[in-house]
């Protein structure tokens, strides 16, 4: 299986290859609803105190995390509790 991490956002193709695209939350709408699932990176300020109210698209198929060494673990768990609730 092949998935791609994009900065920022893309439209993908039904026949591309790939099985989940993962772009930044502002160019999840780009992605088309055919072809590999659609995913959201969570942003890195969300881990930090920034991006407090990030939420996952309603049509998201698949999430990428990735929570920086630094982060306050109290907090990360927080945040996570609040991805799983959708807010």
């Amino acid at each position: 299986s092949v998935s791609l991490l994009v900065p920022g956002g893309m439209e993908s193709a039904p026949d591309s290859g790939i099985e989940a695209c993962f772009v930044d939350p502002d160019g999840f709408a780009g992605l088309a609803d055919a072809g590999p699932a659609r995913g959201v990176s969570v942003p890195a300020g969300y881990w930090g105190g920034k991006n407090k109210k990030f939420a996952v698209p309603a049509e998201c198929q698949a999430v990428y995390v990735r929570i920086p060494a630094d982060a306050n673990p109290e907090q990360v768990l927080e945040r996570l509790a609040g991805l799983r609730g959708g807010t």
